[in-house]
């Protein structure tokens, strides 16, 4: 799986990439900035999280941090199933 920037701006645009996502099966993992959460990087991922802050304080950071969350909701999620 990889990350893809998928931040909105003109291809011409100089601009830091703000948003980020990463396709698995049929979960869409992202990790973006959010207007309710200012100078913080956040991640969603229906159905776990919609815009939840996070720790880290780069994009690269911010990109680990998601994937170790949502690998522990599914090891959760599968923990509770048995």
């Amino acid at each position: 799986m990889k990350w893809k920037d998928v931040s909105s701006y003109s291809r011409t645009e100089k601009r830091v990439p703000n948003s980020f996502q990463m396709h698995a099966g049929m979960l869409r993992l992202g990790v973006h900035r959010h207007i309710h959460h200012p100078g913080a990087w956040c991640v969603s991922c229906e159905p776990f999280w919609s815009a939840r802050p996070l720790n880290a304080e780069t994009p690269e950071a911010a990109k680990a941090e998601a994937e170790g969350m949502l690998t522990r909701a599914l090891k959760e999620a599968l923990e509770d199933l048995k």
